[in-house]
């Protein structure tokens, strides 16, 4: 458990913002001092010679000791000089250094604080007077894993005047030096042995600094004692496992890309060679979840690939590890990490879907999901992905956002509930012996349900023709045969009777049940008139959706608003309160009547309304019964017409007769 322990204590620290220790300034050179002159003049600087020496003391910190040595000369062959020189003249990095000595020859000169460099010396010279300037110190570089330390032989080849007969720096260690240890040194004209790493110039100034990073000595054994225990034929899994820690360590402590590309290869193929050794050690699986984890994050987007193995070596250290739980614990604390940071990007989707795959695995790790950890990312996410939605989209889709999350439970007020549709308009189309209903709803959250639930419930009671019409907006036709009102009036009872009692079919349960419904006719022969009335009353329309307004914008009164999720449940409650005022606008019906008068055009009347409305709506046409009495008239002038024809024939037989017998 101990190891563990430890493991977990490293998958902390990779999560941590750590500033790399050699990520410093080009200018700065942390753990190099040179003597600088402060002024212009006649002494030269022949050569110079520096030794440093790298050494870790049983603290941990990591210490260079320099001695370097100045060869001056005083051009000046007719009287002495006096050299001031400044050390380090320039921004150093990390704590003062120590044991600073300064000689020329062997005389120790005496040095004093200066405003613009650490320390200012004097030193008096001679007439043609050659002598060796002596500085000794020793700086501390720091505990670091990777460390820095940078010596500016340019600036002493570049401050002094004339040129560096010749130049030396030697790099000496407690062990002989390794290339492996190091991750950059520079210049490349090095020379280098078991003892040392040498720079040599002669008759030419250095251009560069050393520049010297590098493991820590005691990191840098830890890892070779690792490697040699991997690559042995009985090599274990924790074997391996403790090889790919350190290689993990060194891949993503330091938050440097150049050192996440050299190490990472080393430590995901350590850890494989881990899980091949042993399949059922979780370690491994989970270690490598982090190092994916931070390898997708390279790229922005995060890469798919490498998040995608992430989690599927999550899933493997939870099935090999469900009972340790400090392996639960540094899973949810992995899980938590992917959605977060995938939270924090705006990617909602990807963070929903690693809070999915962490609960599938919870089935069998359930202290997984119940992690603080897990509960808070959850929580977070469910807070800001609703919110954004909110602003985006609006209270609707904001809410299946917490209810996919949360459960209904916590998105649902205990009084009111959310309208489902966003307006309702009713076409009404009356004529002689039909009427034709459209019902036309634009449908929210679980509108569709509401429609079709509609369209079933008037579809069971068999009357009239009732179908559902394609459209963008759900529409459905509703035709009605009637000879007289009272078969209309129950015809819509009918139909009133199996609408659902929903708020928010209000409007239509008072359209169905119109207070008033005549169609008659009076005879008077020759004549008849035709005529309609019908009182519908929408008062009670606008006090019901009101009522579920009012019950919301109570349901968020009641939140405590200095809590950051039911604070954002109260604004899309109140902003669910509005859609109820809202359908309320737009509720709408409007009512055409066609009456056929004789003779002439139709008449066509039309009524709009909206709930609080009460309105008598009414028309009439004339009918005028002439045919009959014009069909009698002509065969009545047709009989006369054929009586006095035939009343003439005779009287011209009878004239002709009595003509004869004359």
């Amino acid at each position: 458990m101990q190891g563990i322990g430890v493991f977990v204590a490293i998958l902390l620290l990779l999560g941590l913002n750590v500033r790399p220790a050699h990520a410093q300034e080009d200018e700065k050179y942390p753990g190099g001092f040179t003597l600088i002159p402060v002024k212009a003049q006649s002494i030269r600087l022949l050569s110079m010679i520096v030794d440093a020496h790298i050494r870790e003391a049983e603290d941990g910190q990591v210490y260079v000791d320099i001695q370097a040595v100045y060869r001056v000369h005083n051009r000046n062959k007719k009287g002495g000089e006096t050299l001031s020189v400044a050390f380090p003249g320039y921004a150093v990095d990390g704590p003062p250094i120590d044991q600073v000595t300064l000689k020329a020859g062997k005389r120790e000169i005496r040095f004093s604080e200066a405003r613009t460099q650490w320390w200012i010396a004097d030193v008096d010279l001679k007439a043609d007077e050659r002598v060796n300037l002596l500085l000794s110190y020793t700086a501390r570089l720091g505990d670091a894993a990777v460390l820095r330390f940078r010596y500016p032989l340019e600036l002493t080849a570049q401050q002094w005047a004339g040129a560096l007969e010749s130049a030396r720096f030697t790099l000496a260690f407690d062990e002989p030096p390794n290339p492996q240890s190091w991750l950059k040194l520079t210049p490349q004209n090095y020379q280098l042995t078991a003892e040392s790493i040498t720079w040599s110039y002669e008759a030419k100034d250095p251009a560069r600094p050393i520049d010297y990073v590098f493991l820590r000595p005691s990191l840098w054994r830890e890892l070779r004692e690792a490697r040699r225990a991997a690559a042995a034929s009985n090599a274990s899994a924790e074997d391996f496992l403790a090889l790919g820690e350190i290689y993990g360590r060194l891949a993503t402590l330091e938050k440097d890309s150049n050192l996440f590309e050299r190490y990472f290869p080393l430590a995901v193929a350590a850890y494989n060679q881990a899980q091949v050794a042993n399949p059922t050690l979780a370690r491994p699986y989970l270690a490598l979840a982090q190092l994916y984890g931070l390898k997708a994050e390279q790229s922005q987007p995060p890469d798919p690939s490498y998040l995608a193995l992430a989690t599927s070596q999550l899933g493997g250290a939870l099935q090999h590890g469900v009972q340790d739980a400090a392996i639960v614990d540094a899973a949810a604390r992995n899980y938590a990490l992917l959605i977060t940071q995938a939270r924090l990007r705006g990617d909602f989707e990807a963070a929903n879907q690693y809070l999915k795959e962490a609960e599938m695995v919870s089935e069998k790790a359930p202290a997984l999901s119940e992690s603080p950890l897990m509960q808070e990312a959850k929580r977070r996410l469910a807070i800001d992905w609703a919110e954004s939605v909110f602003q985006d989209q609006g209270s609707g889709p904001a809410r299946r956002v917490l209810t996919e999350l949360f459960g209904a439970d916590v998105v649902t007020p205990n009084q009111g509930s959310f309208a489902r549709i966003s307006s309702l308009h009713v076409e009404t189309e009356t004529a002689a012996g039909m009427r034709v209903l459209r019902i036309q709803a634009a449908p929210r959250e679980d509108g569709e349900a509401l429609v079709t639930q509609l369209f079933r419930a008037l579809s069971r009671t068999e009357t009239g023709k009732i179908m559902q019409e394609s459209a963008e907006t759900p529409t459905l036709r509703i035709e009605l045969m009637f000879e007289s009102a009272e078969e209309l009036a129950a015809a819509l009872r009918s139909l009133a009777e199996v609408t659902p009692d929903e708020p928010e079919w209000a409007m239509l349960h008072a359209l169905l049940r119109p207070e008033l419904l005549l169609w008659e006719q009076q005879d008077e022969g020759w004549r008849s008139e035709v005529r309609f009335s019908e009182r519908v009353n929408l008062s009670a329309v606008a006090n019901r959706l009101d009522e579920e307004a009012a019950k919301l914008e109570a349901a968020a009164t009641s939140l405590n608003e200095a809590d950051p999720l039911e604070s954002l449940l109260a604004r899309v409650w109140r902003a669910e309160a509005q859609v109820w005022r809202r359908l309320l606008e737009n509720n709408r019906a409007r009512y055409t009547l066609t009456m056929h008068p004789e003779p002439g055009a139709p008449i066509v009347r039309i009524w709009s309304l909206e709930p609080g409305d009460d309105i008598t709506m009414s028309g009439q046409a004339m009918r005028y019964n002439i045919v009959p009495y014009l069909i009698g008239a002509l065969a009545g002038y047709f009989v006369i017409l054929i009586a006095l024809l035939t009343l003439r024939g005779l009287w011209m037989r009878l004239s002709e007769r009595r003509k004869s017998r004359a």
